[in-house]
C-alpha cells in the first residue's frame, strides 16, 4: 500500500468503505494540491511520469514481482482524464 498512496500507509475507512484505494493520481503524477484547488493549474505535475517512477515500486522490492516492462504496460493504466 505505501506505494500506492501519498498520505497514511494504512487503509482510510469510511464505515466498510476504504477511502484510499487503488494507486492515487499523486503517486506517480506529483503533488497537486495547486491543482485540486484550481484543475488549470499543472505547476509540479508530470504528464507521463518516466519509467524510474514506476519502477520505484514495481521492482523486487514488491511481494507479488515477476518483472515489469514500462514500454508495454504505460498505455494500460488508465485512459486519458
Amino acid at each position: 500500500m505505501g506505494c500506492h498512496v501519498t498520505g497514511p500507509k494504512t487503509r482510510v475507512l469510511d464505515g466498510k468503505n476504504v477511502l484510499n484505494k487503488g494507486v492515487q493520481c499523486e503517486s506517480c503524477h506529483g503533488a497537486a494540491a495547486a491543482h485540486v484547488s484550481d484543475p488549470k493549474v499543472r505547476t509540479g505535475l508530470v504528464k507521463t511520469p518516466p519509467s524510474a517512477t514506476c519502477e520505484e515500486c514495481h521492482s523486487s522490492r514488491g511481494p507479488h514481482f515477476k518483472g515489469f516492462w514500462y514500454d508495454a504496460m504505460k498505455g494500460l493504466v488508465h485512459p486519458a482524464p
